[in-house]
């Protein structure tokens, strides 16, 4: 799975499953059952909501899978940092750092274009396919009603922002190719895109298994300056993150026209 991207290499991955596909069902039919459930759920249920159906309708909301990776390139930050410090004391390592200097270098040159190609689409994505749900329109005591109102319904702050977005795309991508190869990234990226692209609503926690699954996939950083680096920027991170939340949710409430006290809320 380490391999430099190529076509090639898809189409032997897709021929060994082909060769092997009995193997495989032997080995993960457990696993298809509750997929199996599923599409007899859908079948049943008529669609995958249930309860309010007319305001969970399936949308083409690419700029989810776009948000996802982001944050997860946000919490790769630390570890980029880390890693160039490191790269100071031990000039013979991999960095993060000296991959971006490299175009991305990582494990070839099929693995750098793959990256930039992908962090292209989802860029893209962000920039053309983010939409707006009436819920989030309508309740203005989620920060993602203020995100959305003030910045991210605007187009052309979109376009400024998409440098960005492509610069923290391609660190994250660059980081699970340096660990886990390119077939695995497509598999994943794929099972992003199918999980959140017909969410209509832009909601933080949708983003906890995407995020999640890939940080527990990231390159392991075994350097022990490396890990008291990162311990103290996480800790430091999550500590001001709370104090804030709990400060502005306390603190910080106002009134709605009908006179009633509400209170701002992640």
């Amino acid at each position: 799975l380490s391999d430099d991207f190529t076509i090639g290499l898809v189409l032997r991955f897709v021929y060994c499953l082909w060769l092997k596909k009995l193997q495989i069902v032997n080995l993960t039919w457990s696993l298809l059952i509750p997929v199996i459930g599923f599409l007899i759920f859908v079948i049943v249920n008529g669609g995958v909501v249930v309860g309010d159906k007319e305001n969970h309708q399936p949308v083409q909301h690419f700029a989810m899978a776009a948000h996802a990776i982001v944050i997860y390139g946000m919490i790769s930050t630390p570890y980029v940092i880390a890693e160039g410090i490191s790269h100071h004391f031990n000039a013979k390592k991999k960095s993060t750092i000296s991959v971006v200097g490299r175009m991305f270098s990582c494990g070839g040159r099929g693995n750098m274009i793959l990256a930039l190609i992908l962090s292209l689409f989802l860029s893209l994505g962000f920039l053309f396919y983010s939409l707006s749900h009436p819920f989030l329109l309508s309740d203005n005591r989620h920060y993602t009603f203020y995100l959305w109102q003030r910045y991210l319904r605007h187009f052309q702050v979109r376009l400024l922002l998409c440098p960005m977005y492509f610069i923290v795309l391609l660190v994250g991508l660059t980081r699970l190719l340096r660990q886990q190869g390119s077939l695995w990234l497509l598999i994943y990226l794929a099972a992003v895109v199918i999980s959140l692209t017909p969410t209509p609503l832009l909601e933080p926690r949708y983003f906890t298994p995407a995020v999640l699954i890939a940080v527990l996939h990231s390159p392991k950083i075994t350097d022990s300056v490396s890990n008291r680096i990162i311990t103290m920027m996480w800790t430091l991170f999550f500590i001001i993150c709370n104090l804030l939340t709990m400060y502005v949710f306390l603190y910080r409430l106002f009134r709605w026209p009908d006179g009633s006290l509400a209170r701002f809320m992640y």
